[in-house]
């Protein structure tokens, strides 16, 4: 998809350079919008594993911090890249695309940071009431502007010392507008 888009890669392609049988593909994923989506979820399962394996014996800051700069990492990859330019490009012409690049991307990663700060609520170690809203403001404020630069061409995707200024000064405001007393 990367390099064909999606309007000119087709599955007898994806099927010969997989190894497999066209029929196998269509088996796995029913057609090129869920073979789209099995490759965007397969990526964003990996940020979202992480995120549960995420301790409660460490600092609530580490850990977001810890959370979000996997984040980072993963939307500045060049797939990741490669992926989010691909969405721009095909979603009027092909809105299943953009549904399918949201619903496995962007939704299924904030829904994790969200029960994860959900988890954190009932700790009694931050006070808020909509931590979805929560959560998508988090890795919007961590992630998207570095991805807008990268994805347009105008900045090199890399995580470096800038990165992380960006993501502690992340952690430091929400924390400071959710912290429970005490």
């Amino acid at each position: 998809f990367a390099e064909r888009g999606y309007a000119d890669t087709t599955i007898d392609e994806v099927a010969k350079a997989a190894g497999v049988a066209k029929k196998t593909v269509y088996r796995l994923f029913g057609g090129k919008a869920d073979l789209l989506g099995g490759i965007i979820r397969a990526r964003a399962d990996t940020f979202t594993m992480s995120i549960k394996a995420e301790s409660d014996d460490i600092p609530i800051a580490q850990a977001l911090f810890e959370i979000l700069e996997e984040f980072t990492r993963l939307v500045l990859s060049p797939d990741a890249i490669a992926q989010n330019r691909l969405s721009m490009a095909e979603a009027l012409r092909f809105p299943e695309v953009a549904a399918a690049f949201y619903e496995h991307g962007r939704l299924h990663t904030t829904k994790a940071l969200a029960d994860w700060l959900a988890h954190q609520r009932t700790r009694g170690l931050i006070a808020l009431d909509d931590p979805f809203t929560a959560a998508s403001i988090l890795l919007s404020m961590a992630a998207d502007e570095p991805l807008r630069r990268a994805s347009l061409g105008i900045a090199t995707p890399v995580f470096d010392a800038a990165s992380r200024t960006r993501i502690a000064t992340c952690v430091s405001l929400f924390l400071d507008g959710c912290r429970t007393p005490g």
